[in-house]
């Protein structure tokens, strides 16, 4: 299994700044401060305490460090290690959502993929998306929480954008 799936980056803010470019006219740059979160092994959920900030379409410094912590096996640490590390605070987070569109805009495919610590939860989270998308579900397939490895579990999801 990839280890990718006990990571994710999360934006936690967003500036702009402005400049004057060539030619006299006004310029803007847009930033993003991340974080990483990490599920351990047990199923807890820790967020790194130092926001990393680059430019809103560059990933470069964020994507390095998550490599790193793939490389040091972060994720196979205890709670107690990570509660005694001063770069890391548990996150009451614990359902992850990746969301992706295909199609035209306002119709098309959704797709998700959940993952929690827990399979009751991702049970509640497809419950929840059957009925809160449309009274009947209509376009909308949840397939069975699954789980990947201890401490790990997902569900994937489709559904229409097209029929209301």
């Amino acid at each position: 299994m990839s280890d990718d799936l006990r990571y994710r980056t999360v934006v936690i803010d967003r500036r702009s700044e402005s400049y004057v470019g060539y030619g006299g006219q006004k310029r803007w740059m847009y930033f993003e401060s991340r974080v990483v979160e990490c599920r351990i092994q047990s199923g807890e959920v820790f967020r790194h305490s130092h926001p990393i900030e680059e430019f809103s379409y560059e990933s470069k410094k964020i994507d390095s460090l998550v490599s790193k912590m793939i490389g040091e096996k972060v994720h196979e640490r205890t709670g107690l290690m990570m509660d005694s590390n001063p770069h890391w605070d548990q996150s009451s987070d614990d359902l992850w959502v990746q969301s992706h569109h295909s199609g035209r805009f306002g119709a098309g495919r959704y797709s998700y993929r959940a993952t929690a610590s827990s399979q009751e939860l991702l049970v509640e989270w497809k419950n929840n998306l059957l009925r809160n998308y449309h009274p009947m579900g209509y376009g909308t397939s949840v397939d069975d929480p699954t789980q990947l490895e201890s401490g790990l579990w997902e569900a994937r999801a489709t559904r229409a954008g097209s029929c209301d």
